[in-house]
């Protein structure tokens, strides 16, 4: 008995008390930075950068990303694939509250909007495509990849918000040609000045032709 009450009862009660302290003096604003801490020690290397032996290392997400634009096949892009997989991942074990701690890191959108880009772009080719199967054209990716895709978007949205989504969607149209290439001899001539998407067809005709329009729940 302590002051005439249960020893265990008055366990309780501190154990309670101690409990409401911690959330007065630490708000949920501590929850999300060790959230974040977590989430950058598990993505260190990849997106944020790594440590070498000096000097920090660059994330590996950087290089990938671009031998995946060079080679434009699943082999150079089965790395960043990966990685972005894995990133998807992580974040969908961060709660939404912490959106706010996951908007300040950069790397993170990049990392998002350049997934989201390259596979657009592999998906739409050299020039606009036919609707294909499920309502766009795939280019080499397989259904594995079109639900990467939507795993990106759904992490987007998550974070930073349908408004910030469509703007990026946008911009996204411009990076993808309107017509064909015109070769000879293995030689670009309209590439300097051929048109790109929003200048060759209406806004509604490139979200249906592209990713943006996959319905995701059949890839869920």
């Amino acid at each position: 008995m302590i002051f005439g009450f249960p020893k265990p009862l008055v366990v309780a009660v501190i154990l309670i008390l101690g409990i409401v302290a911690f959330f007065v003096f630490n708000p949920p604003r501590r929850l999300c930075q060790a959230q974040i801490e977590m989430f950058q020690q598990l993505q260190k290397g990849k997106v944020f950068p790594g440590q070498g032996k000096v000097l920090a290392r660059s994330p590996k997400v950087l290089q990938e990303i671009e031998t995946c634009k060079l080679g434009n096949s699943p082999g150079a892009c089965f790395e960043l694939f990966s990685t972005l997989r894995k990133l998807t991942r992580d974040l969908r074990g961060i709660p939404n509250e912490c959106s706010e701690d996951l908007q300040a890191l950069g790397t993170v959108r990049g990392s998002l909007q350049e997934g989201m880009t390259l596979l657009t772009q592999i998906s739409w080719g050299e020039a606009p495509p036919e609707k294909g199967v499920g309502g766009v054209r795939q280019g080499w990716l397989e259904a594995s990849d079109i639900a990467l895709f939507c795993g990106l978007k759904d992490a987007f949205m998550r974070i930073y918000g349908k408004e910030a989504f469509d703007q990026f969607r946008l911009s996204v149209y411009s990076k993808l040609p309107g017509e064909e290439a015109i070769l000879e001899e293995g030689v670009c001539k309209n590439c300097e000045y051929r048109k790109m998407a929003p200048a060759a067809l209406p806004i509604e005709e490139i979200w249906g032709r592209s990713l943006f329009s996959v319905r995701c729940e059949l890839y869920r």
